[in-house]
């Protein structure tokens, strides 16, 4: 059972990653960002419109690193296919989106409180890593 909730979280977190990055790259990081911040707003959080995204700068900071969005969620939906040969490379992966949440609440600390929906975010790259490791450990001890 834990192998199956791993594979299901790997493929699910694997395919909103590459969605999302894809997302950034199409149509830009700012209709990304405000398409997610309505959906967080309709479940009670974060009323203030999310700006800064249009930028120029932003903009293309934002599509270059969408990329490696791309990538990432293809080698997370990858390992959700086989879990026996990419087993070793879960947990890098997942510290990887841990640490992204870690240099998000650096961000809050030094920037103050971003939106709610980037809040969200870094609740979700500090939690989610964390469970699924779980499941994996549990996954190598069947």
């Amino acid at each position: 059972m834990k192998t199956q909730i791993l594979r299901l979280l790997l493929f699910l977190l694997g395919t909103t990653a590459v969605g999302i990055g894809l997302s950034i790259i199409g149509f830009g990081p700012d209709k990304t960002v405000q398409l997610f911040a309505r959906i967080v707003e309709t479940f009670g959080g974060g009323k203030a419109p999310v700006t800064g995204f249009n930028s120029v700068n932003v903009d293309s900071e934002f599509r270059f690193f969408a990329v490696f969005w791309v990538v990432y969620g293809g080698f997370l939906v990858q390992a959700s296919h086989d879990l026996n040969k990419y087993s070793p490379r879960i947990p890098l992966l997942l510290a990887l989106f841990f640490l992204g949440g870690l240099a998000r609440a650096i961000s809050f600390m030094v920037m103050g409180t971003p939106h709610t929906l980037f809040i969200v975010l870094m609740g979700v790259e500090l939690i989610l890593p964390v469970i699924m490791y779980l499941f994996w450990r549990g996954s190598q001890q069947s």
